[in-house]
């Protein structure tokens, strides 16, 4: 309660006394382009954030006083971690997490980000903009598309039911 994230070209800023006055985040670990995207806190262990960057994920465990990559399998070419835009930490198990990526992937972990797998299968679209777990089935996970492209046959909303390992057009 209380904590303010802003990100964006002016740089990473934190208050804690819920906006009132802000200082700046350490510096991000991956590279000095690297920028904040998205974020989520995790609403059972105190301190620890989840972070959505242009070069993967990063998790805090002092509310964003300093940052750990946690991009193994996390890629969508070899070596280059995916840019990933929302993250998710699944409110039935604060160990399994889930990664979207701006290029339109999923990827899912159950340990905390030390390894990620694909949970593509059956989404289409390459701009993951928006993500909602469903207040009472948190196996059910809305993605909201954004088309780059001009594929008039990528939809604007998908659903998963099966914690966003398979997904259809909704």
């Amino acid at each position: 309660p209380g904590s303010v994230f802003l990100s964006g070209e002016f740089g990473n800023y934190r208050s804690l006394n819920g906006g009132v006055s802000f200082t700046a985040l350490a510096p991000l670990p991956v590279a000095n382009s690297q920028r904040l995207q998205s974020l989520a806190a995790d609403p059972t262990v105190a301190g620890r954030v989840l972070f959505g960057s242009s070069d993967g994920v990063l998790v805090s465990l002092d509310n964003g006083a300093s940052f750990t990559p946690r991009n193994g399998g996390l890629s969508v070419t070899a070596g280059d971690p995916a840019s990933i835009g929302p993250v998710v930490i699944d409110p039935a198990n604060s160990n399994r997490w889930l990664a979207f990526s701006v290029s339109g992937e999923v990827f899912v972990s159950g340990n905390a980000g030390l390894s990620w797998a694909p949970a593509s299968a059956g989404l289409r679209g390459t701009a993951i903009q928006t993500v909602a777990v469903h207040p009472s089935r948190p196996q059910r996970v809305f993605a909201g598309l954004r088309n780059l492209r001009t594929e008039a046959t990528s939809p604007a909303l998908y659903q998963s039911d099966d914690g966003a390992q398979s997904w259809f057009r909704f």
